[in-house]
């Protein structure tokens, strides 16, 4: 569910899970950079 910060807009938070080495950050990099929808910074974690 998104958020919303003080100025109004939308915070996501995805989970994307997979195989390791399967382009899961890739994909959502794809998106983030050719959609056009997104403002502000893409940030991945890498959790174990």
């Amino acid at each position: 569910m998104p958020s919303r910060r003080g100025d109004g807009t939308l915070v996501f938070k995805i989970c994307f899970y997979g195989p390791s080495l399967g382009g899961k950050t890739t994909a959502l990099e794809w998106v983030y950079n050719k959609e056009g929808l997104a403002s502000g910074d893409f940030s991945s974690r890498i959790e174990i």
